[in-house]
């Protein structure tokens, strides 16, 4: 089943301070910087739909509505899904729906038309309120958790993803953990800010929080896209490209423009990026389709010629199976100079993960052989599945 973000909004209401979008949005509401577009149009989503009907195999098509904020182009959300229902079935193609969204204009009524609609849902939350505040503040400074109102998002969808952004600027610890699975999350994905300088302390924290979030997938309490990761890291087979170079999955921006990510839709066209970034990344158009050629030169490059910052030996490392170079999408062109690709990591990247990682291992070891768990949890992967990055299944790693 392929995968298509669809950017409907470049905008959005919030604040958070490590957005890739750029803080100079901030100070602005529903713009969009340098002359694009904030809202895709109905004229640019009738003919993704076109286009999305040929692309998308017969095992189907999963459609994820993303920004910015997504819901600031509501209108849209709620004219694309009837009617990509409609021509997908008329197909004979599954069509699934999901959105990313900070949740803060998600009232009774749009969550009861998600519902009736099966919409999927990943909200963006940060820890409980006193870390989330800070860290994902409305404009102005305003907090967040309050409008968001997650406890109602529990009340309506008790198995609720989340995704909380970890950045060594927040003020997050491994305790914020605990009080998270206690007010009710039990689907928590860790996205790590990996273009930030982490200080020997703030990799601390996050080994901690590690070594916390270990305990609670050992004991079935909490799923993570982590466990995922660990797993790979622990067994598996190293990815063989960076992320934001898949052709399964890409990204259609409010001008109709393919990526072969979602971030790509704002990350190339940001300021200090080597001329011509955002062409050379672009794969196609939702009026002529993929370009075969730009695709092949999109995909060239592999995480095995990607170089670790200095001090950092890929062979004796934890993370090395799971590495993927960071989401090359949100540093292509960072140079200044290059559109092409970065060969080199993110002076972030190595030591956030080989922490968390770290302190991943130590939990599972603890749970395994200090204090093994007593019963089974009730979700384990079986043996025959792969393991897996982006879905929330639960294991339980024994050592």
């Amino acid at each position: 089943m392929n995968q298509l973000w669809m950017v409907t909004a470049r905008t959005c209401n919030l604040a958070c301070h490590y957005c890739y979008q750029g803080a100079e949005n901030h100070e602005r509401d529903y713009l969009a910087p340098r002359g694009l577009e904030s809202l895709m149009s109905k004229d640019v989503a009738d003919k993704a739909l076109l286009w999305a009907l040929e692309w998308a195999p017969t095992e189907g098509l999963r459609l994820v509505f993303y920004g910015g904020e997504p819901t600031l182009a509501w209108p849209l959300i709620q004219s694309v899904v009837p009617e990509w229902s409609a021509a997908f079935k008329a197909a004979g193609k599954p069509l699934q729906f999901s959105i990313t969204t900070n949740g803060s204009l998600l009232n009774d009524e749009r969550r009861a038309w998600m519902t009736e609609n099966n919409i999927g849902i990943l909200l963006s939350l940060d820890g409980p309120p006193h870390t989330h505040n800070l860290s994902r503040p409305a404009k102005g400074g305003r907090p967040s958790w309050e409008t968001i109102n997650p406890e109602a998002f529990l009340a309506w969808r008790p198995g609720l993803e989340i995704a909380w952004t970890l950045s060594p600027s927040g003020t997050w610890c491994a305790d914020d953990l605990d009080d998270m699975v206690s007010r009710g999350f039990k689907g928590i994905n860790f996205n790590v800010d990996f273009l930030s300088d982490w200080t020997h302390e703030d990799l601390h924290r996050l080994q901690e929080l590690g070594k916390r979030l270990a305990k609670h997938l050992a004991a079935g309490t909490v799923r993570s896209n982590w466990e995922g990761k660990y797993d790979r890291a622990a067994h598996g087979k190293r990815m063989e490209r960076p992320c934001g170079l898949a052709t399964g999955m890409l990204a259609v921006t409010p001008e109709g423009d393919l990526y072969p990510s979602q971030e790509m839709a704002f990350t190339v066209y940001e300021d200090g990026r080597a001329p011509g970034t955002a062409t050379y990344y672009r794969v196609g158009n939702v009026v002529d389709g993929l370009d075969p050629m730009a695709v092949a030169r999109v995909g060239l490059l592999k995480t095995e010629d990607m170089k670790p910052p200095k001090g950092f030996d890929c062979g004796d490392c934890i993370a090395t199976a799971m590495c993927i170079g960071g989401c090359h999408c949100r540093y292509v062109g960072q140079d200044g100079v290059d559109p092409a690709s970065r060969m080199d990591i993110p002076a972030g990247y190595c030591p956030s993960n080989r922490a968390l990682l770290t302190g991943m291992m130590q939990g599972f070891w603890i749970a395994g052989t200090l204090r093994p768990v007593k019963a089974t949890p009730p979700a384990i992967r079986r043996p025959e599945q792969p393991p897996v990055d982006d879905l929330p299944d639960v294991a339980v790693l024994k050592f």
